[in-house]
């Protein structure tokens, strides 16, 4: 124990010195939580802003133990299971303002755990197994990427609530030209990404009398 605390305290000054403000766990059937090894003692590797996960399910004790990362500002989590608990433990990072999910599992109504980070401006839900998301529930958010085929027109519905939007990204969704009216309500969008989709250019009509909109990008739809 002596030994590991001592190494990870040299590996971990080594790492700061280079500025290093990234790391990537990996989630396997380790006896001890990575997490847990990254606080070691008064070792901790503290000074990182963003941590990815990758495989597995992670436990309560796993998320709470995010708390003791204070400059933790972007997370990703990649082919990973989310509880509702692990949401909210989300949910209380001060400066948190990126997040990923990628080919996730959670509930989408378990978003609301969110609803406090008051710095999230960018989050992104990628082939993700997830219904029934409120996405009003972020009314700050000012990036927003979605893919995957669970996306459709009732999605779109949500997403012209969030008055602060600057950038929408649409990839391989079920959307159309009918569901793209409700986003007019969208006074702030500067940027628009609809790829690999059934819009037309019918459906486009609703942006025509946009003084905000500034990029348009349709590549890989019907148009």
């Amino acid at each position: 124990r002596r030994w590991r605390s001592r190494s990870q305290h040299q590996i971990a000054g080594r790492l700061q010195l280079k500025g290093a403000r990234f790391l990537w766990l990996g989630l396997d059937r380790e006896p001890q939580s990575k997490i847990k090894r990254l606080v070691f003692g008064d070792d901790q590797y503290d000074f990182l802003s963003q941590i990815n996960f990758k495989g597995g399910t992670l436990t309560d004790a796993e998320m709470k133990g995010l708390s003791q990362f204070p400059n933790l500002d972007a997370l990703e989590f990649h082919q990973c299971e989310l509880k509702k608990s692990g949401l909210a433990s989300i949910g209380s990072l001060p400066k948190l303002w990126r997040l990923e999910f990628d080919e996730c599992r959670f509930s989408g109504r378990d978003l609301a755990e969110l609803r406090h980070l008051s710095k999230l401006k960018a989050l992104t839900i990628a082939n993700a197994a997830v219904t029934d998301v409120d996405f009003h529930i972020l009314p700050e958010l000012g990036l927003l990427e979605l893919r995957g085929k669970l996306i459709d027109d009732s999605t779109l519905q949500q997403i012209a609530q969030m008055e602060s939007l600057q950038a929408l990204e649409l990839r391989d969704t079920r959307i159309t030209d009918d569901g793209l009216a409700p986003l007019q309500a969208l006074t702030k969008l500067h940027i628009l990404t609809i790829r690999n989709s059934a819009v037309s250019g019918r459906g486009l009509s609703a942006f025509s009398e946009s003084s905000t909109l500034l990029d348009l990008d349709l590549r890989g739809s019907a148009v």
